[in-house]
């Protein structure tokens, strides 16, 4: 399925930078770069619905983001990376109770094909689609009394979404954009610092969602800035119960919990286009 996604991407794509080149010879390039905070929210749940264990904390990032505009589409690339420190709280599967912290880090990057809509001068609509890659890298720190674990999340998405925009005046806009993003083949590895054989888990596949409200004003024809608050959603399942080894040898069971990732953010982003 992931193979067979990034072929039709890839034909697609090739389709629409021919058509669009024909139409518009004249290509803009903006080139932008951005600060940002997020508030991060984990938590995972036992089989009865009550928490398990949550994170919360404060992790600064950066973006990165390239996009060629066509007439009347676009195709672009995003990048983020975030990192920090952040508090947990909870419980062991064996019911210990634990409070710790947790190095954070997540990385994503995607990319869309868009395609701009125009009903009226006032009203601006673009379609996009696309696909990604995100990985989140937690590492549980240990305490006198529990080891640590390092896991590491990831899988590539498809994704889908609409933005619309409204202008303000001659030189602000307001952008909303709405996205939903499927995983394909998540997964998460467990290394055990030795204790166990490493482990890695298929996690259940369920739709991510993002949602923005970003403001932006023209400086000039070349260069813009934008201050842009966002939600985004991963949910996972429960995983299957898995056999836990140590050198080979059964030691005991182990399954991946049912865990939501809500955060939100600010995000403040330098624009500079190129023609």
């Amino acid at each position: 399925m992931n193979l067979i996604l990034k072929i039709n991407i890839i034909i697609i794509l090739s389709v629409f930078c021919y058509q669009a080149a024909a139409l518009e010879p004249k290509i803009a390039t903006t080139g932008n770069v951005g600060f940002s905070l997020m508030k991060f929210n984990y938590q995972e749940f036992k089989e009865n619905g009550e928490s398990f264990n949550n994170e919360q904390g404060i992790l600064p990032g950066l973006t990165l983001g390239l996009m060629k505009n066509f007439q009347p589409g676009y195709i672009a690339t995003t990048f983020s990376y975030y990192l920090n420190e952040v508090d947990y709280e909870g419980e062991t599967q064996k019911g210990m109770p634990l409070e710790t912290r947790t190095d954070e880090k997540l990385f994503d990057f995607s990319f869309q094909l868009g395609q701009q809509f125009k009903p009226t001068s006032k009203q601006i609509y673009q379609g996009y689609i696309g696909f990604g890659y995100h990985q989140w890298q937690r590492d549980i720190l240990p305490t006198s009394t529990v080891l640590g674990l390092f896991e590491t999340y990831q899988w590539w998405y498809g994704l889908l979404g609409v933005k619309s925009i409204l202008p303000i005046s001659q030189q602000s806009k307001l952008m909303i954009n709405l996205r939903l993003m499927y995983p394909l083949n998540p997964t998460i590895k467990i290394d055990f610092n030795g204790i166990f054989d490493e482990q890695q888990f298929k996690l259940n596949e369920q739709w991510g969602k993002y949602f923005s409200l970003a403001w932006q004003y023209q400086y000039n024809d070349l260069i813009s800035i934008s201050v842009e608050p966002y939600l985004e959603y991963w949910d996972f399942a429960q995983s299957a119960s898995q056999t836990l080894t140590r050198r080979g040898q059964t030691v005991g069971s182990l399954f991946e919990p049912r865990s939501e990732m809500h955060n939100y953010g600010l995000t403040i982003t330098l624009q500079r286009s190129f023609w």
